[in-house]
């Protein structure tokens, strides 16, 4: 049991601490629902608590393409006239 028990512990140090980013969809009070950058929906809520800013690096596919999304949302909001707020996670 003692050299499973070790094992474990070993392989843990392997295992990811941060899942790749999300972004938020909706909230409801201290929890919100998320979505894959592509926009497709994750099932459950998840709790504030749970989650973390995430910024991408300046000059990175992701930082360009959050910059295309948040001009696009800005172009829908205009068109709209509604003020949307959406944070990655």
């Amino acid at each position: 049991m003692h050299r499973m028990g070790s094992n474990f512990r070993r392989y843990q140090k392997l295992i990811p601490m941060w899942s790749i980013p999300h972004r938020v969809k909706t909230k409801l009070l201290n929890s919100y629902t998320l979505e894959t950058l592509t926009g497709l929906p994750l099932a459950g809520v998840y709790n504030s608590r749970r989650l973390r800013t995430f910024t991408p690096r300046t000059g990175t596919k992701l930082a360009m393409a959050e910059l295309v999304r948040m001009e696009t949302v800005e172009e829908e909001e205009e068109a709209d006239g509604m003020d949307l707020d959406v944070d990655l996670v």
